[in-house]
């Protein structure tokens, strides 16, 4: 009852939900942050032991196999956690840049 009331909401648009709680629309955002910036030192260890460190392998295939980044490529990191995705993009479109720098 009180889970179901809390969801529905009392119609308060000043409000919004975080988690189980409502909370106030503008707090919401730094509340977000907190809770990602609590985690988010121990993200990729965390994903290291969950998955025997097979999630960088998976990483390197994405980008290196699916994505292949190259100079003057655009890529959108959406929902991308700690950005370590997008850094191996951005590190693969660079070697690819400076290797074409040495053919010409």
């Amino acid at each position: 009852e009180g889970y179901a009331r809390q969801r529905r909401g009392n119609g308060d648009q000043s409000t919004i939900d975080f988690g189980f709680a409502r909370v106030p629309r503008q707090e919401k955002e730094s509340m977000v942050r907190g809770v990602f910036d609590s985690v988010a030192g121990s993200y990729d260890v965390m994903n290291d032991l969950m998955s025997a460190g097979a999630h960088r392998l998976w990483k390197d295939y994405l980008v290196h196999s699916v994505l292949r980044p190259h100079a003057g490529s655009r890529h959108l990191d959406v929902a991308g956690g700690t950005g370590d995705v997008a850094r191996r993009v951005l590190d693969a479109a660079r070697v690819q840049e400076a290797a074409q720098g040495n053919e010409g």
